[in-house]
């Protein structure tokens, strides 16, 4: 299947696009039911275990495990749920770059970026040549979505050097012949919502220091494996009630 839609790109950029669109959109309609299953799974799973601990109220015991068990497969299923909605959203952002290109092919592209903050009136050739602005090249090629991305092609086009031509005609040819890693690539970078810039957090990591023993990563663990232990004792009847609650309530506090 990826070797035919490379064929196809290679030949007609066009179809490959549409082919993409169709496929995409077909993943998202068996998505979207998933998605409506598992909300209505999450809600069962709820509304069971309120009915479960409201039965079963007078034995607490009952009433912790269900209410245990029932939160245990909520976990699951919001966890699964949020996985499904990421997948829904890079479908989203793959069917968009495909309909980005398809307007593109079609000279549709003035409401693309213009690069207007690269502008430089001191550089040597960029407005002779009309790299930014409006109907500008960096509008027609540009495909980045990140600032940091942007930054680095404009700074690509204003370079005024030969150096690793052969590699860099290498890398784009590579490139050339995966468009649908290129897409995904993309596609999960425009998921990528970020307010503070990737300088700012290469910094900040780089002078970060810890300031929590690195023991403390096991503290899950421990309370896990006492909480086991907890759960046995009381079915076994060897602790009360209000000790295995008082566990409970300290674990919620941590």
């Amino acid at each position: 299947m990826q070797t035919k839609s490379l064929k196809c790109y290679m030949v007609e950029p066009l179809l490959f696009y549409r082919q993409q669109i169709e496929r995409y959109n077909l993943k998202l309609a068996q998505l979207q039911k998933k998605l409506w299953v598992s909300s209505v799974l999450r809600f069962v799973v709820f509304s069971s275990a309120i009915l479960g601990v409201y039965f079963f109220r007078s034995n607490v015991g009952t009433a912790l495990i269900i209410g245990a068990v029932a939160l245990m497969i909520f976990l699951f299923l919001l966890s699964r749920h949020t996985s499904l909605q990421h997948r829904r959203n890079r479908l989203n952002a793959l069917l968009e770059i495909n309909r980005v290109e398809i307007a593109i092919l079609d000279r549709r592209y003035g409401n693309r970026p213009e690069g207007n903050e690269f502008k430089d009136a001191k550089h040597y050739f960029s407005g002779d040549i009309d790299l930014f602005g409006q109907g500008s090249f960096y509008q027609y090629a540009n495909r980045t979505v990140l600032k940091q991305g942007s930054e680095v092609f404009a700074g690509l086009l204003l370079e005024n050097g030969t150096e690793d031509i052969l590699e860099k005609q290498a890398a784009i040819k590579e490139l050339s012949l995966i468009p649908q890693w290129r897409q995904d690539f993309s596609a999960m970078a425009s998921l990528a919502k970020t307010e503070i810039g990737t300088e700012t957090i290469c910094k900040w990591l780089g002078a970060y220091q810890p300031f929590v023993p690195s023991a403390t990563r096991y503290l899950p663990m421990f309370f896990s494996g006492i909480s086991v232990v907890w759960f046995v004792l009381y079915f076994l009847g060897f602790v009360p009630e209000s000790v295995l609650i008082f566990w409970l309530l300290l674990g919620l506090g941590l």
